[in-house]
């Protein structure tokens, strides 16, 4: 018996009693629906078998069997017969008649007939009473019921007038369509909103992590007085690119003037940017400072990358050695923010190539250090799969720092309001050192500003002293 439709899906409803509770029948597709006040139960049968269903029910008086199987377990063999009366539009609702049920066995396989007559209380047939119990299953309340209780509701539903439960059944789905268009909308518009910020912060990456000064520096001699006597120099990398740098060696009568710093910059300005700061510790500790820009900083050739910027610390480190030997110096790396990653990257690199013949450093400084760049950036885009996209993780730091020299001494300078690097970062750098090392936080000291925090040329000064011995 089919009632109503919804699009064009014809949706079938047959009221029938089942283990003592009123059900509805819903089939669709190959899946047959079983739904009582005690919930409901689905059944999957084969094409074959919904086929003879669906031609059953168009068929006036058909036994229709099937197997009811419940988590794949069969609990018997229903058969169900329909008589079709009075389908015509009707003024009354359709409501059930008794049926007769019987129980048989078939190979050990309880087996459930039940007969259902639909008839019209306008006439036909005897229509059924508003106060019909099955004698043995009585009927548990349902929420929501019709006006015609438990069981005429199962047939106010297939059929009460037919035309209006169609009606409802249609509005209903189509606005559930239009609902779930809308939302299949949001969530393709959400999706490619997303796909297509990773695909931006993939190709332009690097601009939001390097921010260089490409031009080249003023010509020293065109510098303040002040900063006479730096020397301008060139090094080449071992992938053949020119790098640009100063060097401004120690005063006669410095303090320090057996320390020669080489400073490996962070990811911003050049080594012009820098110049304040060799001034200031030149003049107050008395030793040489060499300032060297990356690829891509400061008139260098080429661009910021992670394995060229090792490859240029590398380049600087050599250069730096071979400068401090021939004045007698101890070379000390001060490195600076994303410098320190590139720093003992290199550092490690020379150590384990077997590139550090000939190369002594007496010790390392870092301001300002992270453990990678991954990891903060994590911390900021979590919402980014950024372990996928990003190219220059630098998370290889702190195994580099891992692998340094253990009696080379090694000093981390950092600020706890630092914003760009955050303290616990500096810090997982400053536990992956093995050997002597000392820890200095500046109390208010920020990322750009531990020059100017009480104490810091103080620190500089006791390190070169107790530590490097120079």
């Amino acid at each position: 018996m089919t009632f109503g439709s919804l699009g064009q899906k014809r949706r079938f409803f047959i009221p029938f009693f089942l283990r003592g509770g009123n059900y509805i029948c819903f089939l669709k597709s190959q899946r047959l629906s079983f739904y009582s006040a005690r919930g409901a139960v689905k059944v999957l049968f084969s094409k074959r078998q919904r086929d003879a269903m669906c031609d059953a029910m168009a068929s006036s008086e058909t036994e229709i069997p099937f197997t009811f199987c419940f988590n794949d377990l069969p609990l018997g063999v229903v058969e169900i017969e329909t008589r079709e009366r009075h389908f015509e539009q009707s003024a009354h609702p359709w409501v059930p008649h008794p049926g007769r049920e019987t129980v048989t066995s078939s190979g050990g396989v309880p087996r459930l007939t039940y007969v259902s007559r639909l008839g019209s209380s306008g006439g036909g047939g005897r229509a059924h009473p508003l106060t019909h119990r099955h004698p043995q299953h009585p009927r548990p309340a349902i929420p929501g019921r019709g006006r015609f209780g438990q069981t005429a509701s199962t047939a106010a539903m297939a059929s009460g007038g037919a035309a209006g439960a169609a009606e409802h059944v249609g509005n209903l789905a189509r606005v559930g369509g239009a609902a779930y268009s809308a939302a299949m909308g949001l969530a393709t518009i959400a999706g490619c909103g997303y796909v297509s910020v990773c695909t931006l912060a993939f190709v332009f990456q690097r601009r939001l992590q390097y921010f260089p000064t490409k031009e080249h520096p003023p010509r020293v001699t065109t510098l303040p007085e002040v900063c006479q006597g730096i020397e301008e120099f060139s090094v080449r990398t071992e992938d053949g690119l020119l790098l640009q740098g100063w060097h401004w060696p120690a005063p006669p009568s410095g303090k320090h003037a057996k320390v020669s710093l080489l400073q490996l910059h962070g990811n911003a300005g050049s080594r012009h940017n820098r110049l304040y700061w060799a001034h200031h510790t030149r003049s107050k500790l008395g030793c040489a400072v060499t300032l060297l820009d990356y690829r891509g900083y400061g008139g260098s050739e080429g661009s910021a990358t992670e394995s060229g910027m090792i490859k240029d610390g590398k380049a600087g480190i050599q250069w730096a050695a071979t400068r401090a030997a021939e004045s007698g110096s101890k070379l000390v790396l001060h490195l600076e923010s994303i410098g320190s990653a590139a720093g003992l990257n290199a550092a490690a690199g020379l150590r384990e190539g077997g590139g550090a013949t000939g190369i002594a450093i007496a010790g390392i400084v870092v301001e300002g250090g992270l453990s990678s760049c991954v990891e903060i950036a994590q911390k900021l885009f979590s919402f980014l799969p950024l372990t996928l996209l990003m190219k220059d993780k630098w998370d290889g730091t702190c195994a580099a720092a891992k692998s340094l020299d253990p009696d080379m001494p090694f000093m981390s300078m950092h600020g706890d309001h630092d914003e760009i690097v955050p303290l616990w970062c500096g810090r997982k750098l400053f536990d992956s050192v093995q050997g002597r090392k000392v820890w200095k936080e500046f109390k208010r000291g920020g990322h750009n500003n531990l020059m100017e925090q009480p104490g810091y040329f103080e620190a500089l000064d006791n390190f070169y002293t107790d530590e490097v011995g120079a």
